[in-house]
């Protein structure tokens, strides 16, 4: 069919009318080679001509026939596909980026048709058109301002979480380092909860704390405590998060000096000596590192004195349900493993080979040499606190990191 469309247009169209053969028509059309201009054209007007032309189909052959049209057809074919995108967007998501990773420019209509389609993402789909996207266009598109588009839309239209699946376009606006910072930036001290819990996974995942970042600098006074506030109400890790929000002690408005030291208590008590080791790092002298300083000195001391009273601790004055609590413990983590296992095969069981292990942590090899297993360790902060928190306190916790800020939260 394709072969009779490209050697006799009109002979196809008289043997298969367009109109009882919608589907036909555009797929021979997207297959038939070197068509003459006219009959191009004449495909076109057809096409667009044909009632209830909304299939997958049709996309694929608006989409086809675009850059073979005159400017006024072409217009036409533009309008078309976009009018598909603002229907029912999920049936065009695969032809859409089909063609938008083999164009090579990015065009103000590829932006619309990008813009629109994450505009009617919904359902079950969203996620995996969602990364459809990004593997079509973060390979070649390295303008800032429409990546940042993308993000805004994604964010506004869906959930702001959602850009974290856009890992390729993330990483081309990364390159950019004053475009992804300020938009970062703009997620941490957002009004709306969802937009700080994404700017902060932004923050931590790039290591913005590596940047030329200057809080102290690059934000005004309200911008500064709203800094402080976000980054540490979610009591994030101290390695990303202290970097550059401790200089905020030397800040010349009093206001935000006031607001970090009282948020800076309750993450303290969670994380201790880290805090002091990120204030050594960082080198800061005043009176309000003294503070910090003391106040960790007396939280230690009474820790220690607290950890040294046998009565205190359930090991010694419970050892019966200590001893249970352990024991259940240890079978509902054997429980996850064993459930986590289930309908997973492992990569490694195709390339490497079971070895039992005696006593001692060795193994020995087929020629019978005694092996011993390399120590590996990792470690990183935790919260001390969080176990201690009931569940009330944990959703308390959770609504606030939720919570939307009006003017008057913001003003305050």
């Amino acid at each position: 069919m394709a072969g009779l469309m490209a050697n006799n247009y009109d002979r196809y169209c008289a043997e298969y009318p367009p109109e009882d053969n919608k589907e036909e028509f555009a797929l021979a059309f997207v297959k038939a080679n070197l068509m003459k201009q006219d009959e191009v054209n004449k495909a076109f007007d057809t096409a667009i001509n044909l009632p209830s032309f909304t299939s997958t189909a049709a996309m694929v052959f608006f989409l086809s026939i675009r850059s073979k049209l005159d400017e006024a057809r072409k217009v036409k074919c533009e309008k078309a596909v976009l009018d598909l995108i603002n229907g029912d967007t999920i049936p065009y998501v695969t032809p859409l980026c089909n063609w938008m990773f083999m164009e090579q420019d990015v065009t103000l209509f590829e932006e619309e048709c990008v813009l629109s389609l994450i505009k009617g993402l919904r359902g079950e789909k969203k996620e995996v058109s969602l990364d459809a996207i990004d593997s079509s266009i973060g390979i070649h598109t390295k303008d800032p301002e429409l990546l940042t588009k993308i993000f805004v839309c994604i964010a506004e239209n869906l959930q702001p979480t959602d850009i974290l699946r856009m890992n390729g376009c993330l990483r081309s606006l990364h390159e950019h380092n004053d475009y992804f910072l300020n938009m970062v930036l703009s997620f941490v001290i957002h009004p709306k909860g969802m937009y700080r819990i994404a700017g902060r996974r932004l923050w931590d995942n790039f290591h913005l704390e590596s940047s030329s970042f200057d809080a102290q600098k690059d934000l005004s006074e309200e911008f500064q405590c709203l800094f402080v506030i976000s980054m540490l109400q979610d009591y994030g890790n101290p390695e990303t998060r202290l970097p550059k929000m401790l200089p905020l002690i030397d800040s010349k408005y009093e206001r935000v000096r006031n607001i970090l030291m009282g948020q800076l208590g309750p993450y303290l008590d969670d994380y201790m000596g880290h805090v002091i080791n990120a204030l050594n790092k960082l080198k800061l002298e005043s009176k309000y590192v003294d503070v910090i300083k003391q106040y960790y000195e007396r939280r230690a001391d009474a820790l220690e004195k607290r950890r040294s009273m046998k009565e205190l601790s359930p090991r010694y004055s419970h050892m019966s349900e200590f001893q249970e609590t352990m024991r259940l413990q240890k079978v509902h983590m054997q429980e996850q493993m064993r459930e986590a296992e289930k309908g997973h095969k492992s990569i490694l069981k195709d390339i490497a080979k079971n070895v039992v292990l005696a006593r001692g942590g060795g193994w020995r090899d087929e020629n019978g040499m005694v092996h011993h297993l390399a120590h590996i360790k990792f470690s990183m902060p935790s919260r001390q606190l969080v176990q201690s928190m009931t569940p009330m306190e944990q959703d308390e916790w959770l609504n606030e990191l939720l919570k939307d800020w009006d003017g008057k939260t913001r003003s305050n």
